[in-house]
């Protein structure tokens, strides 16, 4: 059984910022931590690619500015079948990254910073086990007094330590499509 101090589970973004601001609060911690993720980098994600303008702070903050391709978006809408429309408008609402460079580059900051990124390593169950956690793999076991869950929305995570609740999954989907040229006025377009 491999001892670690922390694990964290998952490398998106939630994973590599918690490593990032370990590595700022307790340096050492670095090669004590292990975080693990059941795919490779760079991988697409299932996910509409927005960054809101705190979460760039944050992330210059600690040492990570975005310097992946991205786009501003001014406005969006969202409208749910048999519910209400919303629309928001204002001056850099978010940024539109491609969450496979984000991810990657974020994975790249935590190695940098001596975190050990372990890929293609799927968590298969957490118990706790005294003071701390005892975590399967598919690969070998580990056991750490503390265990962070950066694994996504299907949570293994969660889902062994907390319980499944009741909560409801949304998901959203980044595609590139050519459009004809278009002149927008805000949310509607007219040709």
């Amino acid at each position: 059984m491999e001892r670690r101090e922390v694990i964290i589970v998952g490398s998106g973004p939630a994973g590599a910022a918690t490593a990032l601001r370990l590595a700022a609060r307790a340096p050492d911690l670095a090669a004590r931590t292990v975080l693990l993720d059941k795919a490779h980098h760079p991988r697409d994600k299932t996910c509409a690619g927005g960054v809101i303008p705190k979460a760039l702070r944050l992330a210059e903050e600690l040492g990570v500015p975005l310097t992946v391709p991205h786009a501003r978006v001014d406005g969006a809408g969202v409208a749910v079948p048999g519910g209400r429309a919303v629309a928001v408008a204002r001056r850099d609402l978010c940024r539109v990254v491609r969450r496979r460079e984000l991810d990657a580059a974020l994975a790249w900051a935590a190695r940098e910073r001596g975190f050990e990124l372990r890929e293609g390593e799927r968590v298969m169950h957490l118990a706790r086990d005294g003071a701390g956690v005892r975590v399967e793999t598919d690969r070998r076991t580990y056991r750490a007094p503390v265990v962070v869950g950066a694994d996504g929305s299907g949570s293994v995570v969660r889902r062994a330590l907390v319980g499944d609740g009741a909560g409801v999954v949304a998901r959203a989907v980044m595609s590139d499509v050519p459009l004809a040229e278009t002149r927008w006025d805000g949310h509607a377009a007219r040709r």
